[in-house]
């Protein structure tokens, strides 16, 4: 008699997280999926196609549907045509990126006396959010 070869079942996803890049990976895909959705959402609520979005960024219908697929790896200047066109708020991108961002900025400030041309100089330090960044509120100091 014949003996039957039984295949075992294999899981593609166990198999997968065995890559020693598979969190690199998965964490990559995250920010595509975050990012198509945020699209998608953006683009719904302004009531407008793919066509006409694509038209507006110069790009096409294709790279539109692309990115709300989750299907294209978005570069900086069309995330920022997208961004103006879609009118992201600071919450949005924070969602995108899969964190509250803050920025910290340090300025360098020299002031010189009258007569001794003696420079002082002194160091500010302020925490800006992305929100202030995007609107370009910042704070006085």
């Amino acid at each position: 008699m014949k003996s039957i070869n039984k295949k075992t079942s294999i899981d593609p996803i166990a198999e997968a997280r065995k890559d020693k890049n598979f969190h690199r990976y998965a964490q990559d895909a995250n920010a595509r999926i975050r990012l198509a959705v945020e699209v998608y959402n953006a683009r719904e609520a302004q009531h407008i196609s793919q066509q006409t979005l694509a038209k507006n960024i110069h790009s096409t219908q294709r790279v539109i549907s692309n990115i709300e697929n989750g299907d294209i790896n978005v570069g900086l200047d069309l995330l920022n045509r997208l961004a103006r066109n879609l009118n992201f708020t600071a919450d949005q991108l924070s969602t995108i990126f899969g964190s509250k961002i803050d920025f910290t900025f340090t300025t360098t400030t020299a002031t010189t006396e009258n007569s001794i041309k003696k420079s002082t100089v002194s160091n500010i330090t302020q925490n800006y959010s992305l929100e202030s960044v995007a609107t370009n509120s910042y704070p006085k100091t």
